[in-house]
């Protein structure tokens, strides 16, 4: 079972793997920021398997969970980069609402099943 340090810095999650059970200790008193908060030892297999999200990953009761807000925000800008030769004529403000007024709807539709909404 391998053990991981979680912790949040500048509201973005943090992950610390020390290199064996034996070092977490002092992993926490000399490596973990002194501005970081919610500071927790977890097991490694209740991060989530897949990456994509990333950036939207949050811990919140006691496990590593998805912010739904910031993964729909991940895949709209997924899709706007894609579709960004379709709305190169826009301006960047009326760009973004043109991807959200295509997508949006849809994706939230797929409510918490982040698989569909990557495969989208």
């Amino acid at each position: 079972m391998k053990k991981c340090i979680v912790y949040t810095v500048d509201n973005e999650l943090q992950i610390c793997y020390p290199l064996n059970v034996d070092d977490i200790e002092h992993v926490l008193a000399n490596d973990i920021p002194k501005t970081a908060k919610n500071v927790n030892v977890i097991d490694s297999k209740e991060l989530p398997n897949d990456r994509y999200f990333r950036d939207a990953w949050e811990y919140k009761g006691k496990k590593v969970q998805i912010n739904k807000e910031k993964a729909l925000k991940i895949k709209l800008d997924k899709l706007a980069y894609s579709e960004e030769k379709k709305a190169n004529e826009l301006d960047k403000v009326n760009k973004m609402d043109y991807i959200k007024n295509k997508h949006q709807n849809e994706l939230e539709l797929l409510n918490d099943d982040f698989d569909a909404i990557k495969n989208y």
